[in-house]
């Protein structure tokens, strides 16, 4: 029951709580059985919500407790039950109102459903001044990402986070229009209010479709990437008709026009050197694979041409704009939805395209033939019908629009209708956009930047734009121990950069201190580097939050933020939610550097001794 208490304690309201019901939840989250049985009142509502929780959602024992407390004959010391004129309730034990909430929105319930059951009108929210509607609209699962191979693609338990942080955000925005001007009675909060979303760096634009907004900014200042956005964005049947038209041309002629990227000689040697190639001998599978590759070459070198010679105007293209655009976007996905052989990141490999890989991508990512009105599986009959062989099966595949399915590229593509395409300089498009949420999924500190043009200098102007910022922000990057101070690669371009006087942040202390202290800098000989005095943080640490996560052992992902999100994320899920003041003083006590899990789980214990010593006061805990 403590944890359940600890957990329950993190929803709305948020309320003083004194008397007895304080003396019972002390006696709980103290392990005091023996005590909290002296308060029936309350131990039987616990008990209650612990059997609704057991059973799915069945309300008998919460119905049955509500009855007993209305009736008064396990009322307590509880003074003022009811109104004397009208026989409504006006008092409700603060425990309640938070059981309520929390059915509602974690069982998904309809509001006016569930409190009906207790006798009880649904305004009775509004006199709480709480509303489910955004936590249940968290809640909905609204994932939505293309299948492709990308590096730092967001999974779902990330998307879940930034969306409960966006509407969270959108939610303390819109409070000052949470009164009826008429009634100056509170009303709940509309999705019609949440903010503008801006996804700074975009990517593939995983985040951006998941958020479930009304109105989203996706930007990339990769131009392929835009592209690609703007054409998943814009027009289905055209990116579909695209692709059927590249398939039918890909496999069945050389699109290079003689220039012979990829030889028979180049085949032949590879061939020798991987088994699973070896093996087949059909003259008609060589020919297969020395085309598909050379083709795949073509298009790539015709990509990189495009992306030298084409300007992008999202905002008021011409036709031949917008047919230079789909070229460029479906022609990124096209070499993205490709599988690499061997881990490759984000790099470019002719070899990656082989008759497998080739077959996956129109089974899984294209979805070709994956069913009919009959419920048949033509396309994995047609390889019945080849005995099994994939290579027959792509050389002889026309294709038409009708014939892609693209289950997860049409909901991803109707998920991203709403937002508007930037391809523009990070800060510039901060500055246009400050009225929104500000969403940033830089490239890494230390990590990979360096590969990406993205370095420390790059690093400190973004750091320096959201330092103190008024709009809403959320930043994800990763953790690393205060020490570090060099790239996983890339080492050579960053030292070069200092010797030509461009100063590198020192460290990941410095860089997270740079959230809230200005960076200022100090030379170490002749290296110049931007320092930040993480001893003495300024007030700004007081406001910002670090988002953590339990239990991963591949990631060490994590966000900082300039608001509190404490009430979306309650405690005790696989998301820990710490000030950031505090979290500075959790990885380094000056000797040791602390690992992501030791930090996370210090991180646990933090919310939980805070929530313990200070729920009672009617703070956020």
């Amino acid at each position: 029951m403590r944890e359940l208490m600890l957990k329950l304690l993190t929803y709305e309201p948020f309320e003083k709580i004194s008397g007895d019901e304080k003396k019972y939840i002390d006696a709980v989250l103290a392990g005091n059985i023996n005590f909290s049985q002296t308060f029936p009142l309350y131990d039987e509502l616990m008990n209650a919500l612990m059997y609704f929780c057991n059973q799915s959602g069945d309300t008998t024992k919460l119905v049955s407790w509500f009855n007993a407390f209305y009736s008064f004959s396990k009322a307590g010391n509880i003074g003022i039950l009811c109104d004397q004129a009208t026989g409504e309730r006006t008092y409700y034990p603060v425990l309640f109102k938070k059981i309520c909430f929390y059915c509602i929105t974690e069982y998904n319930l309809r509001d006016a459903d569930f409190l009906k059951q207790f006798g009880i009108k649904p305004n009775i929210l509004n006199k709480w001044e709480i509303s489910p509607r955004y936590r249940k609209l968290i809640n909905r699962d609204s994932y939505h990402a293309i299948n492709i191979r990308r590096n730092g693609k967001k999974q779902p338990y990330l998307t879940k986070v930034i969306k409960s942080a966006f509407y969270e955000a959108s939610r303390q925005e819109a409070a000052v229009r949470f009164f009826d001007p008429a009634t100056k009675g509170w009303v709940a909060p509309k999705k019609e209010q949440l903010l503008p979303f801006i996804d700074v760096f975009a990517g593939s634009g995983c985040v951006a479709a998941s958020v479930d907004a009304n109105e989203m900014v996706v930007n990339d200042f990769d131009i392929g990437v835009a592209c690609f956005l703007y054409s998943m964005s814009h027009d289905e049947k055209e990116v579909r008709t695209r692709l059927a038209e590249l398939h039918n041309s890909f496999v069945s002629r050389d699109l290079s026009n003689g220039a012979n990227h990829y030889t028979s000689d180049m085949w032949m040697e590879h061939k020798r050197k991987v088994r699973a190639y070896s093996k087949i001998t059909d003259v008609a599978y060589d020919e297969l694979m020395i085309r598909l590759r050379n083709n795949y070459e073509e298009i790539y070198k015709m990509y990189v041409s495009a992306l030298d010679e084409v300007a992008v105007d999202f905002s008021n293209p011409s036709q031949k704009d917008i047919q230079m655009y789909y070229d460029i976007g479906v022609a990124w996905y096209f070499i993205n939805a490709i599988d690499a052989n061997g881990f490759s990141g984000n790099v470019h490999k002719i070899t990656d395209m082989d008759t497998d890989n080739y077959y996956a991508y129109l089974e899984n990512k294209l979805e070709v033939f994956k069913a009919n009105s009959e419920g048949v599986v033509p396309f994995q009959k047609l390889l019945d019908k080849y005995s099994g062989v994939n290579y027959k099966i792509i050389s002889e595949l026309t294709l038409k629009p009708k014939d892609i399915k693209f289950g997860d590229g049409k909901s991803f593509m109707k998920a991203l209708k709403k937002s508007h395409v930037q391809s523009t300089d990070f800060s510039q498009l901060v500055q246009t956009f400050s009225d929104g949420f500000i969403y940033e999924d830089s490239p890494y500190f230390l990590t990979a930047e360096y590969e990406t043009g993205f370095g420390d200098e790059q690093q400190k102007i973004m750091l320096d734009q959201l330092r103190g910022s008024d709009f809403k922000w959320l930043f994800s990057m990763q953790y690393r121990e205060f020490h570090t101070n060099k790239a996983s690669k890339g080492n050579s371009k960053r030292t070069s950069a200092q010797k030509v006087g461009q100063p590198l942040i020192k460290c990941y202390r410095d860089y997270f201190a740079g959230f809230v202290n200005d960076f200022t800098v100090q030379y170490e000989g002749k290296k110049p580097y931007y320092t930040s005095n993480s001893d003495v943080l300024s007030d700004l640490a007081d406001d910002y939050f670090v988002i953590l996560f339990r239990n991963t052992k591949t990631t060490a992902e994590m966000m900082i933020c300039n608001f509190d999100v404490r009430r979306v994320i309650p405690y005790g899920g696989e998301t820990v939610v710490i000030p950031f003041r505090e979290f500075m003083k959790l990885p380094f006590d000056g000797k040791e550097h602390k690992s992501y899990g030791q930090v996370a789980k210090l991180a646990e214990e933090y919310r939980e001794n805070d929530i313990v010593n200070n729920y009672a006061s009617g703070v956020w805990v």
